[in-house]
């Protein structure tokens, strides 16, 4: 799968004047451990705080999703990062935020470690993402790759 767009009834039409913020997110393999992806779980205290996600961050003005994303690993997990294909572009609304979040394959550098947002990094199937407490904005990503890979 490269690119599938997920409508989102949960996510904010032009009449709510809810705040949108444009997000990427990367999906990362494994290299040894088939099945096997990187995620984050937030710093308590942070936004969402002890929840998992995908690594990634908000698009700064005047940037490109795969200069952001790049930067985000760098300063959250201080790892390189090649940036792939994009996998997934999906939507939710949370009570103070609409997000699009877009998520792309991407290939890392170096040992991830958690930075100053994040408690602690983990590589997990996507049966334990859907075990643990995810973010709600990363669960289609999470369904999409179970499908894809023929595990839910």
């Amino acid at each position: 799968m490269t690119k599938m767009v997920i409508p989102s009834t949960n996510f904010a039409d032009k009449n709510m004047r809810q705040r949108v913020i444009d997000v990427v997110a990367a999906l990362v393999a494994h290299a040894q451990e088939n099945g096997r992806y990187l995620a984050a779980q937030r710093a308590p205290g942070q936004n969402r705080g002890n929840q998992w996600e995908f690594p990634g961050g908000k698009i700064d003005e005047n940037e490109q999703r795969a200069e952001a994303l790049a930067r985000e690993l760098r300063e959250e997990l201080n790892v390189g990062a090649r940036i792939g294909p994009l996998f997934l572009v999906t939507a939710h609304r949370y009570p103070d935020v609409s997000v699009r979040l877009w998520t792309y394959r991407v290939e890392i550098d170096g040992i991830p470690r958690p930075g100053p947002y994040h408690s602690r990094v983990a590589w997990m199937s996507t049966a334990e993402m859907l075990r643990a407490d995810f973010s709600a904005a990363d669960l289609p990503v999470i369904r999409a790759l179970g499908a894809e890979i023929g595990r839910d």
